[in-house]
């Protein structure tokens, strides 16, 4: 199998929250699920990745990524304070 995960990793405090789809995502995670809960600093991530067949049985797989600092990108969600919530 080869594809494209595209991950969003997020931190409040000492909550994380991950979010991992196939499809790209570029707005940031959020405190809440609620569509107007507040933005978290959220890191954007794409992995192209290629497993063999084989592993899925059983599913044994374990890895270790380490993202240098220069690759991390921040989201800025600009806010109008004109609009009432």
């Amino acid at each position: 199998m080869k594809t494209k995960i595209y991950l969003r990793i997020g931190r409040s405090g000492s909550k994380v929250k991950v979010d991992a789809s196939l499809s790209t995502k570029i707005e940031p995670l959020r405190e809440g699920n609620a569509r107007y809960s507040k933005a978290i600093p959220t890191i954007f991530m794409a992995l192209d990745i290629e497993i063999p067949d084989e592993a899925f049985k059983p599913p044994n797989i374990s890895a270790s990524i380490s993202v240098p600092i220069e690759h991390v990108g921040t989201a800025i969600e600009v806010v109008d304070p004109l609009k009432v919530i």
